[in-house]
């Protein structure tokens, strides 16, 4: 390596990636084990992903996960923009994540190892970040799927696939490392988990168990909001049972300073109250005959997620008829909508609560007044 033109520089990196031995030197070698982390997986908007052999995480006995000796370690520093302009040293926390690697594949051997012995099938093993990476983009994928909305953006899936991953120790360092460190980032993501963490809005199923841990109470109204770095926030404001609508409003005042990106309104919450409120009503009693209960419910959401569907099955004797899916024509209060959308309240909006109340109520009674309509509606004594 010969210096051309100009000053020498100052700062150089020299990174082999075959199997450099130059860590085992009798005299070591400044900069070695130094951060390795270039390219594509430095940029801000990519997430930077290590490697774990999968038999070496806690799915198969290792508590802390061990992170594979080729995951480039970060905190190499930027000292140019986009546009080439000198900036002060930029040091981006990367990676952010580890996956598993090493597991089988139907054909894939890049690099003529075949099968490890450590497993009991004959498949050939696909190791390197190049492994884990795609493992990773399957869990965000999956996410995307639960969020039902697909709203999610790659800021949100990072901070989601980090806030549920198991911590791991920076072989390179002294002591553990607790949270982030430039070789493990946030640890190893846990698909279970992050899928089933009350994390991905949208599946109404996980806004309640949000709302179970925030100690909701039948009488308040909760909004959970995802935030772009993928954090949860929770509103919670005591509205009446009479009017909760207006509880609706007052939760989305207390969000307005945030920056909201995805808002869910829950309601599941509301089919566990009413099945507690048949519990002493029509539940098994000791002295007390059994009654047949029938509860006809739809499709919807509230209904069908699955801390509904397991508050159902704890009561076997209560009989339930489910509507077709897609048929709003067997359910009395969707035609009822129907109309009241498409004929009393279409094409209009309003200032405030107050003025969308007041239209809801004249709407209301419009419609009643023209459905008690018939032909005989003003009945004359005939002559």
């Amino acid at each position: 390596m010969t210096s051309g033109a100009g000053p020498d520089p100052t700062r150089l990196k020299y990174i082999l990636y075959n199997n450099a031995l130059f860590y085992l030197t009798a005299n070591p070698i400044p900069g070695i084990l130094s951060p390795a982390l270039v390219g594509h997986a430095k940029a801000e908007g990519a997430i930077a992903t290590g490697a774990a052999f999968y038999l070496e995480t806690p799915a198969y006995g290792v508590d802390t996960p061990l992170v594979e000796g080729f995951s480039s370690k970060g905190g190499v520093a930027n000292y140019y923009d986009i546009s080439g302009n000198r900036i002060p040293p930029l040091v981006r926390q990367k990676p952010e994540i580890v996956a598993p690697d090493g597991a089988n594949t139907s054909f894939f051997d890049p690099f003529g190892n075949g099968d490890i012995s450590e497993d009991k099938d004959t498949l050939p093993n696909f190791f390197g970040t190049s492994a884990a990476a795609p493992h990773a983009a399957g869990v965000a994928a999956l996410m995307i799927d639960a969020q039902k909305l697909h709203t999610l953006k790659p800021g949100q899936i990072k901070g989601i696939l980090s806030s549920h991953a198991v911590d791991m120790d920076d072989p390179y360092t002294t002591g553990f490392d607790n949270g982030f460190d430039f070789t493990t980032g946030a640890g190893l993501i846990v698909a279970d988990n992050t899928l089933a963490g009350g994390d991905v809005v949208g599946s109404l199923v996980e806004v309640e168990r949000c709302q179970a841990d925030a100690g909701i109470a039948e009488k308040d109204h909760v909004l959970v909001a995802l935030a772009e770095n993928g954090t949860i926030d929770v509103r919670k404001v005591v509205t009446t049972p009479a009017d909760p609508t207006f509880g609706l409003f007052k939760a989305l005042d207390a969000l307005a300073s945030l920056p909201i990106d995805v808002l869910i309104h829950g309601t599941t919450i509301a089919t566990n109250a009413l099945l507690e409120r048949l519990d002493p009503l029509y539940g098994p009693r000791p002295g007390h005959p059994a009654k047949p209960v029938v509860m006809v419910l739809d499709n919807g959401p509230i209904h069908t997620s699955r801390l509904s569907r397991a508050a159902l099955a704890e009561r076997p004797w209560l009989t339930i008829e489910w509507l077709p899916k897609y048929a709003p024509e067997l359910n009395d209060i969707e035609r009822s909508w129907r109309d009241l959308k498409r004929h009393f309240l279409a094409h209009r909006t309003f200032k405030s609560i107050e003025q969308l109340d007041s239209a809801v109520a004249t709407a209301v009674d419009n419609l009643n007044l023209e459905r008690n309509k018939h032909s005989c509606h003003e009945q004359r004594i005939a002559a």
